[in-house]
């Protein structure tokens, strides 16, 4: 449906006026729906399991709501999505994709979550934990080999990236460098100027993420102090994994997902940032690790995957590899 041009202007105006009961649910709503208009071309179409419009939802199947933004080739543009798809795939079990960002439906306010029969839930880790009872017979063999001293590490690891790292990626994607960030969502170059709707959430999504990020404590940091705290995070997942395929050894364990998500979303996202500077110039064992993760759980998508940039080829180059699986 076209928009008429003025429309942005009026929305803003009506805001600032106080003539829009609900302007900033307004202004999110034109933003988003400019946003999906200007990628729409951009990126492929995914081969995953989707709902389709006008289709009707079937009892006994498991339905994942996950943003409809999918930038830079990537299957998703949320880390907490990206954590639960690849746990999906590792585990085995079918699931369809319901694409969308209506957050007032979700059960705790954000993405993703799930639905299946008559349970709504959300949280990555909760879902997961769920899952895991819901279907027994998915449980992933590799989980259930670790040790004890093993499982403690695991769950540290997964808290570390879910809860900390991925707070100092935030900050750099939503707060520092929000505006390109928008640029890469829909294939923008960095000189390029931002369209207006994109202005307008980048700002609303600025303005937010610094919020959260205060509240929790990170954001009192100064901005080189937070870099260097997720700095400190890259590389004790880089000497923990060592020389092991995956992070518990030779076989992928749920937490491989989180860890794998949420790397995935530092190093391989088009945008230049101190955290995935530093990963490509003194850790080169965190892509080495990403690529394996990607062939061994995504396997052939139709998803190109943005994987490094400039950054990658600089190190592969370096290094002297040609082989990056």
């Amino acid at each position: 449906m076209a928009t008429h041009p003025v429309l942005p202007t009026l929305i803003v105006l009506a805001a600032i006026l106080g003539l829009l009961p609900a302007s900033a649910w307004g202004v999110a709503r034109y933003a988003r729906h400019r946003l999906r208009v200007l990628m729409k071309p951009t990126f492929l179409v995914s081969n995953t399991p989707t709902l389709k419009e006008g289709q009707r939802k079937q009892a006994g199947v498991l339905y994942v709501h996950v943003p409809d933004l999918r930038p830079w080739g990537h299957p998703n543009a949320s880390p907490f999505s990206l954590k639960l798809e690849t746990w999906l795939r590792m585990a085995g079990i079918p699931y369809v994709v319901i694409r969308g960002f209506n957050l007032r439906a979700a059960p705790k306010g954000k993405i993703p979550y799930i639905e299946i029969d008559d349970v709504i839930m959300g949280d990555s880790e909760l879902i997961i934990q769920f899952l895991q009872k819901r279907f027994p017979e998915h449980r992933l063999p590799a989980d259930a080999a670790l040790t004890t001293e093993q499982r403690g590490a695991a769950l540290a690891f997964t808290r570390m990236v879910s809860e900390h790292t991925v707070a100092c990626m935030g900050y750099s994607r939503n707060v520092e460098n929000v505006q390109q960030t928008f640029r890469a969502y829909v294939g923008l170059k960095p000189s390029d100027p931002l369209p207006f709707a994109l202005w307008v959430v980048a700002r609303m999504v600025r303005r937010g993420t610094g919020k959260r990020l205060a509240l929790q404590g990170l954001g009192k940091h100064t901005r080189d102090e937070i870099y260097e705290i997720g700095a400190r995070d890259l590389k004790a997942i880089a000497d923990f994994l060592g020389d092991k395929p995956f992070m518990m050894g030779t076989e992928p364990t749920t937490v491989d997902a989180s860890v794998f998500a949420v790397l995935a979303e530092i190093l391989w996202i088009p945008v230049e940032f101190p955290m995935k500077t530093y990963a490509y110039a003194e850790l080169p064992v965190l892509d080495a690790y990403l690529h394996r993760m990607r062939k061994a759980v995504w396997g052939s998508t139709v998803e190109p995957w943005y994987v490094g940039g400039e950054e990658a080829e600089r190190m592969h180059g370096r290094l002297g590899l040609t082989d990056k699986s």
